[in-house]
């Protein structure tokens, strides 16, 4: 049952995936990166054999957006791509940020939150960025794997063919860190 106080309020889990898992040092500007008012890091999760690392963050959805979108900046100002191998299927520096409604969010609430957060980093960082399940903007992009399909390696090719939901649709040098 719901306790009668009027501090109760939304909250927010992301899950954020990103492509590294040996280099403590980037891994820690990372995840120092996420702090943000109204949002906590729970949990990280290094793993170094698949070079993939999950950080979870919850709180208020403008904290957790506010956190996610530091956690990427910082990812995209240390990350390569191009050097980068892993056992885990992963499209960017940051692979995959799942959004979770923990508390009066509902399906569609983190949708639009996914939907929000999306538009945001493909502005500030000229990303493409992919949507998949509930947030979705067309249904052949619902599938994660489907999204993830060729890996990093194929947005050269699968931004023409594939358009992502936000960011450029045309490759660039840039795109390949």
């Amino acid at each position: 049952t719901r306790p009668a106080s009027p501090s109760w309020a939304p909250i927010l889990e992301a899950v954020v995936n990103v492509s590294e898992g040996r280099d403590d040092g980037v891994l820690k500007a990372i995840v120092d990166a996420a702090q943000a008012p109204g949002a906590s890091v729970l949990h990280v999760d290094v793993g170094r054999g698949a070079h993939r690392t999950v950080i979870t963050v919850a709180g208020t959805p403008e904290g957790v957006l506010q956190a996610v979108q530091g956690l990427v900046a910082e990812a995209l100002a240390r990350l390569d791509l191009r050097v980068h191998t892993g056992v885990h299927p992963r499209l960017g520096a940051v692979d995959v940020v799942p959004l979770v409604g923990l508390q009066d969010l509902g399906r569609q609430d983190v949708a639009a939150l996914a939907r929000e957060l999306g538009a945001q980093l493909a502005e500030a960082h000229g990303l493409p960025v992919y949507l998949y399940g509930d947030a979705a903007t067309a249904a052949h992009r619902q599938s994660l794997a489907r999204v993830r399909r060729g890996e990093a390696e194929s947005l050269p090719r699968k931004l023409g063919r594939f358009p992502p939901d936000f960011g450029p649709r045309t490759w660039s040098p840039s795109l390949a860190r």
